[in-house]
């Protein structure tokens, strides 16, 4: 069974919410400093980058 093929539109405005991923996973690594994640797991949320 072929898996489905994912895009990742590069030009985004604004922030993205990454929840879940601590800001290291494929979301923070393309869009970088507009990358607010938070991470129940690790117990604290961080960015990614400036607010």
């Amino acid at each position: 069974m072929k898996q489905p093929d994912i895009t990742l539109r590069r030009e985004l405005t604004g922030r993205i919410l990454d929840l879940g991923g601590g800001g290291e996973g494929i979301i923070g690594r393309v869009y970088g400093p507009q990358v607010i994640a938070i991470d129940p797991a690790g117990g604290a949320g961080r960015s990614t980058g400036r607010l």
